[in-house]
């Protein structure tokens, strides 16, 4: 099943380790609001939100199959997702407006398209393209890479070309860096780099694990990672300086428990991510940490709202 190849993916990365945007303000506060994806009783993933103040939870969309990795345009109008409607297709990236009309399919290529993050100015959108495990039926694997798209689908253009897997990429606040991850070839880690917006001046941050996030700020980001030496996958959130620097650790799950998937609040004291079920929220201080979101089944792929103002491009 896809969702399966999906979750070892990640799994993966972590060992390794039209609306408008007055749809969007209406329904969240100053604390913003949280868009995810979560399962239905036939595995089906639709798109949701939750308003973090009052834990109000509304669908977005009802999908033919999997809807996942919601990522907020800038302005909040728009949500950029990865859509699959069997489990025999890959993923392709489609937008849908906040208010869950007008979706349209934006990138359609060989291999899957995943983890869709937009530019300061909502202009582009950066996105990750042939996970192996994810090649659609008769393709041959190919290494995910970095690609960027206008966020009208026209201007492909592909940042990483390497033999090595790069994926999980996280658009700094400036417009200027994208944060990825990449896995080398024979290795099971992996390591956050960062390249230019225009594809030139890769390089890594010495930090090991994935899923990295951009504080509202961009001075620092927040990423996932396994801890080694224990009998079971335990993943714990961690954050650093934007240059690699002043490494912290965020959670400390007890063995077997994995945090991930980390995106931050607007005022930049908060973040969301996965545990277990369900998505939490936590300090940036490492306090307060508490459960958003309860599921029967699974809510994944949180994404917070924050406004333009808030990310140095207002």
């Amino acid at each position: 099943m896809l969702h399966k190849k999906v979750c070892l993916g990640l799994a993966l990365l972590l060992l390794t380790a039209g609306g408008t945007s007055a749809a969007a303000r209406s329904s969240s506060s100053d604390s913003g609001l949280i868009v995810f994806s979560r399962a239905d009783a036939s595995g089906r993933y639709g798109l949701f939100t939750v308003a973090p103040d009052t834990r109000q939870v509304r669908r977005v969309t009802r999908a033919c199959g999997w809807d996942w990795f919601p990522a907020w345009s800038p302005d909040g109008g728009q949500i950029a997702f990865s859509r699959a409607c069997s489990d025999t297709s890959g993923l392709d990236l489609y937008v849908v407006g906040a208010n869950g009309k007008g979706v349209r399919r934006l990138v359609h290529t060989r291999t899957s398209d995943e983890w869709p993050t937009w530019s300061p100015d909502g202009s582009k959108i950066a996105f990750v393209s042939g996970e192996p495990s994810l090649t659609k039926p008769g393709q041959k694997n190919i290494d995910p890479e970095v690609w960027v798209v206008g966020a009208d689908g026209h201007g492909l253009k592909r940042l990483t070309n390497n033999d090595v897997q790069d994926t999980s990429p996280a658009w700094s606040p400036d417009g200027k860096w994208i944060a990825f991850v990449r896995v080398a070839k024979g290795t099971n880690h992996g390591r956050i780099w960062i390249i230019s917006a225009g594809g030139r001046n890769a390089h890594p941050l010495g930090l090991r694990g994935g899923e990295p996030a951009w504080s509202p700020d961009g001075t620092q980001l927040a990423f996932a990672h396994a801890r080694s030496g224990v009998s079971r996958e335990t993943v714990d959130l961690y954050i650093a300086n934007a240059n690699g620097s002043g490494l912290r650790r965020l959670t400390h799950e007890r063995t077997g428990w994995v945090s991930h998937h980390p995106s931050w609040s607007p005022d930049g004291r908060s973040i969301v991510y996965m545990r277990g079920r369900g998505l939490w929220t936590i300090g940036a201080n490492g306090r307060g940490a508490r459960q958003l979101t309860r599921s029967s089944r699974e809510d994944v792929d949180p994404d917070w709202w924050k406004p333009a103002v808030s990310n140095g491009t207002g």
